[in-house]
């Protein structure tokens, strides 16, 4: 299946509403997690906040722990750009804004510079993406508010590096919701996939980096109860894989996990603060059941 036939194929052009860049980065060479962590929240999200180059919402989400596939063709071989460190996401009013925000001289001055201070751009992994609710068959109270939650961040790929993910979404989604119900009902409260789109006229390797990566079509946001759902969710993440092995590439797709820090949100009127700035607490996770004791 390839983007350009699947009857889902979506370009930026056909897309109306919001649009969504995700990536998720790992810090470059010589940097701590924590000054990575600080540098990334307190100067890059300070900069984002410059009235002629700012999205419309940018949430970035520190790692604390996270699971990938194995490489073919050995015992417990890692892929050479395993390891991540955080989640962004940026939301644009729709493609005019996004044009905008990356032709500012603002971001080739001041916001684009700051990138090589802090990240391995040749192991980002980045696409466009239209961000849809997921329906749960069950009801749970949210944890946390929009922007400060505990998540699960699950990036979704198929064997030839499909980047349009609706057909993928059609085949696969019921599967993790069926997962998620018989085994993370009390930990989940809310799903959200943001669906692979591409375009011509943007070229997101070229700003964010990892072109020479695998690709994604589907990223699934599981919004958990705490640090201590992810047994669960991780318990789910192996159903899942089992029921939709013949859809996707589980050697490269991989999860997660982290807590949201809020960088803006114009649409509630929420600016840059440094205060917002989160301090995981891994008590509470490395307090929670271990695999081990799982049925």
């Amino acid at each position: 299946m390839q983007g350009s036939n699947s009857p889902h194929s979506a370009s930026m052009s056909e897309v109306t509403g919001e649009i969504k860049q995700i990536a998720c980065g790992r810090r470059k060479p010589n940097m701590t997690r924590k000054e990575y962590n600080d540098h990334r929240f307190r100067v890059h999200g300070a900069l984002s906040d410059a009235e002629e180059a700012s999205p419309y919402k940018y949430i970035q989400t520190p790692i604390f722990d996270a699971a990938f596939g194995a490489r073919p063709g050995g015992l417990n071989l890692n892929h050479a750009w395993v390891g991540r460190d955080d989640v962004t996401e940026l939301t644009f009013r729709g493609w005019d804004h996004l044009k905008q925000v990356f032709s500012s001289n603002w971001v080739k001055t001041k916001l684009g510079p700051d990138g090589p201070l802090f990240a391995d751009f040749e192991t980002t992994m980045a696409l466009l993406a239209t961000e849809e609710p997921v329906p749960l068959p069950y009801e749970m109270r949210p944890t946390a508010d929009d922007g400060f939650a505990t998540v699960a961040t699950y990036f979704l790929a198929t064997p030839d590096n499909e980047r349009h993910g609706g057909a993928v979404q059609d085949k696969v989604q019921t599967l993790l919701v069926r997962a998620l119900s018989e085994n993370a009902r009390q930990e989940v409260y809310r799903v959200e996939v943001n669906v692979g789109i591409t375009s011509s006229q943007f070229d997101l390797n070229a700003y964010f980096g990892g072109g020479n990566n695998p690709q994604y079509c589907l990223v699934y946001k599981l919004f958990m109860k705490s640090a201590a759902s992810v047994p669960y969710v991780r318990k789910a993440q192996a159903k899942f894989e089992i029921l939709a092995r013949d859809a996707l590439d589980f050697s490269t797709s991989f999860i997660v996990f982290g807590k949201e820090a809020l960088v803006l949100d114009h649409g509630r009127g929420i600016r840059f603060d440094c205060k917002r700035q989160p301090m995981f607490d891994d008590t509470e996770y490395f307090n929670a059941v271990s695999h081990l004791d799982m049925k």
